[in-house]
């Protein structure tokens, strides 16, 4: 078998172990609290979910508690079992689980745009998509990254699975995606920040403005959105609403303030970071606020899943009825199809 194969196997096999906790359905729990519900919300320590975690600081007449996590799969098992009620989650994540069962939750908010980051190993000699011809790349395959990389590969003449063109592996998580380049198991990887700015603050890689330029052709620009477990949203609507309501106003906080926007992240993880190299993460577009929830770019994370054979059936129009703009309607004053709704 080859390792291609073993990796979708691999990929499937996740999925399959998630769906199944989902169409168990979840776990009926009652606030403990109902003067004062704690709600129960995850985030993974991205720069790009900072304003997120800072809404349970900030949110009015709920007690929150925010609860790490290591990756979007780990939070939706966590919603399956309802230890956790809300939490970002790629759009990819669902679109995968729907191939094989139902989810019991909805997105109420979009998060970020973009969020993908090319960057070659120093001494890589990669300047443009040409030069990746023989190259390996790295990512984690089924992630949003991984899809925008393959695409864009597409777009540019080169095919993932052909590996006389391009040698694509695929590392089991972000964290070890940074090790294979700084020991130049990879030349390139695609990436998010703030694991992007690491590498480059450590010395081993570098941005490809070319690259990173063209890295969404033919795919999707969005990333993530808050998704609730359908228990919270039936239970305590309210709390749902008062969370919104924060989140609105911490993203125009922080999306017109990006030193904030650091500077909370810093906080909240305790890693220390180069502000100025930061700043271009938001500067040059890798990272872009976007909670509106945008249905057509939503839609298309699921066909280009199927296109790539990443899930084996094309769940889009399933995934479009887990978008819920009731509470983001009122947190904004706009109306749905201002946020997106087709």
């Amino acid at each position: 078998m080859s390792t291609t194969s073993l990796s979708r196997n691999r990929a499937a096999s996740r999925i399959a172990m998630c769906a199944a906790i989902l169409l168990f359905g979840l776990v009926s729990m009652a606030p403990a609290n109902a003067a004062e519900p704690t709600i129960k919300v995850g985030w993974v320590k991205a720069l790009s979910w900072t304003p997120w975690a800072a809404t349970t600081e900030a949110v009015q007449g709920v007690k929150v508690e925010l609860i790490p996590f290591g990756s979007s799969n780990d939070e939706l098992v966590a919603l399956a079992s309802g230890s956790i009620d809300m939490a970002p989650v790629g759009y990819n994540n669902v679109a995968a689980l729907l191939a094989a069962g139902e989810v019991k939750a909805r997105f109420v908010a979009g998060i970020t745009a973009n969020g993908s980051v090319f960057v070659a190993r120093k001494g890589s000699g990669i300047k443009n998509w040409s030069d990746l011809k023989g190259k390996t790349i790295g990512s984690v395959r089924g992630s949003t990254q991984y899809v925008n990389l393959a695409t864009a590969l597409a777009q540019h003449g080169l095919d993932i699975n052909n590996p006389s063109q391009v040698k694509f592996r695929s590392i089991q998580s972000f964290n070890a995606l940074n090790l294979a380049l700084q020991r130049g198991d990879i030349d390139a990887m695609v990436t998010f920040p703030p694991l992007s700015e690491q590498a480059i603050q450590a010395g081993y890689g570098h941005r490809v403005a070319a690259i990173q330029k063209t890295l969404y052709d033919g795919s999707f620009y969005i990333a993530s959105g808050i998704l609730a477990s359908d228990r919270i949203i039936r239970h305590d609507p309210a709390a749902v609403q008062a969370i919104l309501n924060s989140y609105v106003a911490q993203m125009n906080r922080y999306s017109r303030n990006y030193t904030a926007w650091i500077d909370k992240f810093k906080s909240l993880t305790g890693m220390t970071v180069n502000p100025a190299l930061f700043r271009q993460a938001f500067e040059q577009r890798e990272i872009v606020a976007y909670p509106d929830l945008n249905a057509s770019q939503v839609q298309r994370v699921a066909t280009i899943l199927y296109q790539l054979k990443v899930i084996p059936v094309d769940t889009s129009a399933r995934l479009l009825k887990h978008l819920d703009y009731t509470f983001l309607e009122k947190a904004t004053g706009k109306s749905a199809r201002q946020l997106g709704a087709d």
